[in-house]
């Protein structure tokens, strides 16, 4: 029987521009960073370093242009100090008035320094930093500042100097019974989730119509639409039901479900790996020489690519199927090549292998306890400190979705 890899202790990544000790409470920090809410509230850490792990990660990548570890000043101050009414603010604006090295000042006149006051709010509050969109001068040609204005402008834009980004080693304390999976059907977890998954359902003040226009049981109507109701439509009920996708993983949370997990990009469609002789398909088409054997391998993984099982079975049975349909279209060459693919796989099958790649996950983790920082890394990485201790599984005494008292 194999080892539930849920024994010890799950080795997972977060990425995060922002330099810290502990993860706060879910409503403080959901939304902030990796994941950015999109498989539900919670933290999101991920089980393979090249989504959020030490160096060039996607998630490292991505926050090494975010404001608050790439700052863009303006006259050597933040972009903040640009903003507001404040007497100190309008001075700060009308602060940018010159071309360096020129005889004569070109000022900002007050409608500029309007312009300037508009732009920057616009664009601090549309979220569109660098890594996110355009950077303050690409914002302000698509507002159509004048191309003057913004070379005025250019002139004092520049860089701060930023920390981060960073990547996070955790370990996660969570077991199958207090997950709901994202890409799973209802009916395929574990009996303890299914419990509180309904459970979480139960919950709903306020129930939706059945069929005879009475009030009816959330959990049943589920149920009843689909039997193999899949983990994200379980959650986007809740999200309806509750009212809110905060609502939705605090009821699951209540519920015993401590968070979700979900295939990360990489692993949402991959397909089974063929190789014959021991070489990869890659391999075999690299060759100078093209057997027979060769180009039968080639045609096979087309095959192969098609199936999921990763089954040699599946792949002989689909041959067949494609052998059938070109008979029955008339494609008699066609047919006949399909059914000599068939018997030579049948043939050969001692020289072929054929693997499915482990699908690796990400998981949004809706209490801190639960997560142990254990070190910090930087973007070349570099461990930068090893964290203190982190908390184990344990009860918990105050709800993760209030933020800070």
């Amino acid at each position: 029987m194999a080892e539930d890899p849920f024994k010890k202790a799950l080795k997972a990544w977060h990425a995060s521009p922002y330099d810290f000790e502990e993860f706060g409470p879910i409503r403080d920090v959901s939304g902030k960073g990796q994941g950015a809410a999109m498989y539900g509230r919670g933290l999101y850490v991920a089980e393979n370093p090249k989504v959020s792990g030490p160096g060039e990660s996607e998630y490292m990548k991505e926050f090494s242009y975010h404001p608050y570890t790439r700052p863009e000043n303006l006259g050597g101050l933040s972009l903040e100090s640009y903003l507001g009414d404040s007497y100190e603010a309008a001075e700060n604006r009308r602060g940018l008035v010159s071309y360096p090295g020129l005889k004569e000042e070109k000022k900002l006149n007050t409608r500029q320094q309007d312009l300037l006051h508009r732009l920057i709010g616009e664009y601090v509050q549309s979220g569109k930093y660098l890594g996110y969109g355009k950077d303050l001068l690409g914002f302000m040609k698509d507002k159509g500042a004048s191309t003057s204005y913004i070379n005025h402008i250019k002139i004092f834009y520049s860089f701060g100097e930023g920390k981060g980004p960073f990547s996070y080693e955790v370990n996660v304390h969570l077991t199958p019974e207090t997950m709901l999976d994202w890409d799973e059907t209802f009916n395929n977890h574990h009996p303890i989730a299914k419990n509180g998954i309904t459970k979480a359902f139960s919950s709903v003040q306020k129930l939706p119509m059945d069929a005879d226009g009475e009030p009816g049981d959330a959990a049943h109507e589920m149920l009843r639409r689909n039997k193999n109701v899949t983990g994200s439509t379980i959650y986007n009920l809740l999200t309806t039901y509750h009212g809110s996708d905060y609502a939705a993983s605090e009821a699951l949370y209540n519920a015993g479900i401590h968070g979700i997990r979900y295939k990360d990009g990489g692993s949402r469609n991959i397909s089974p790996i063929m190789r014959f002789d021991g070489l990869s398909i890659l391999q075999h088409l690299q060759s100078t020489t093209k057997s027979d054997d060769q180009k039968n391998a080639v045609a096979l993984s087309q095959f192969v690519e098609r199936t999921t099982s990763g089954s040699l079975q599946d792949a002989i049975e689909a041959v067949k199927r494609n052998a059938e349909y070109n008979r029955k279209r008339g494609e008699t060459y066609y047919a006949d090549r399909d059914d000599k693919l068939a018997k030579w796989v049948e043939d050969n099958s001692h020289r072929i292998s054929i693997a499915v790649p482990k699908p690796t996950y990400n998981y949004v983790i809706f209490h801190p306890d639960f997560v142990e920082a254990v070190a910090q890394y930087d973007i070349k990485g570099n461990k930068v400190k090893d964290l203190s201790p982190g908390v184990h599984l344990k009860a918990v005494d105050h709800n993760p979705f209030e933020g800070e008292k």
